[in-house]
């Protein structure tokens, strides 16, 4: 079962629509009305992160699960859901110039939910925010722009912590104005397939089966990595709803950006 998170988006069952056409059995919950907790207990063999019209602080409970289930549970964030990645991340999201059924080109690497798209293809956004690309911590890798034509200055239109298998992309993948969506969710499900099979090889676990096993409880195991991979810092995350405190990402060292702006993307009002 795939758990889509609604940020009351109008979009929303248009991505419901592309996940089941991908031959997911998918759970629509609006994003305030469920906790991080709630969404680890239902076992979803991944989270996507809806658009929506706000601002990540308001996206119900999207920054927790990001900051809780990375690495346990595969997540992808489409527009906002992207936003608060690099959010949850440390990132900042900034304004940038409204855009609001747009189709852009955009160059990506290639790599994770890109692998096997072409160069340029259109995407459609709609989004007046953006992610601040040299905000980004080292863990998350840029994975998408717009191209020249497209903006004045690069804007990150896509976002991987592949170690964790987190994926976000500005864009709206379920767009009639998107070319190959249907092949970026088919992407992502082979990532997330073999997310839990390594899981499974390396720690003899049941993952995405629904059934629970210790090592994958939010306080656990890659809690504790995250903690390691932080350690050197001291800042954490005041959250009363959730076991224990948990280190924020905000602190790893900024990319260094090539020789061209990577500014960012955003999400916008719809």
């Amino acid at each position: 079962m795939i758990l889509l998170l609604d940020n009351y988006d109008s979009f929303v069952h248009n991505v419901a629509r592309y996940l089941r056409i991908a031959g997911k059995a998918t759970r629509v919950i609006r994003s305030d009305e469920i906790t991080a907790d709630q969404c680890y207990q239902l076992q979803p063999e991944a989270i996507v992160l809806s658009p929506g019209p706000h601002r990540p602080e308001q996206a119900g409970c999207c920054l927790d699960v990001v900051r809780t289930l990375a690495g346990e549970i595969p997540i992808l964030g489409i527009c906002l859901g992207h936003q608060t990645i690099a959010a949850a991340y440390g990132g900042d999201v900034v304004v940038s110039p409204p855009v609001h059924a747009i189709a852009s080109s955009i160059e990506h690497n290639s790599t994770g939910i890109f692998h096997g798209l072409p160069q340029l293809m259109a995407v459609g956004r709609y989004h007046s925010l953006c992610v601040d690309a040299a905000t980004l911590p080292v863990s998350l890798d840029i994975t998408a722009t717009t191209t020249p034509a497209d903006a004045s200055t690069s804007i990150v239109m896509g976002i991987s912590d592949h170690a964790r298998c987190v994926h976000g992309v500005q864009f709206h993948p379920e767009s009639l104005l998107t070319e190959h969506g249907h092949d970026l969710f088919r992407n992502f499900f082979g990532l997330v397939d073999r997310h839990h099979e390594r899981a499974r090889r390396v720690l003899g676990a049941s993952v995405g089966t629904g059934r629970p096993v210790a090592w994958m409880s939010p306080s656990g195991y890659f809690q504790r990595q995250w903690a390691a991979d932080v350690n050197k810092h001291s800042a954490t995350v005041n959250d009363t709803n959730k076991p224990a405190p948990l280190p924020t990402l905000s602190i790893a060292s900024p990319r260094t950006l090539p020789a061209r702006s990577h500014q960012s993307t955003g999400e916008a009002t719809q």
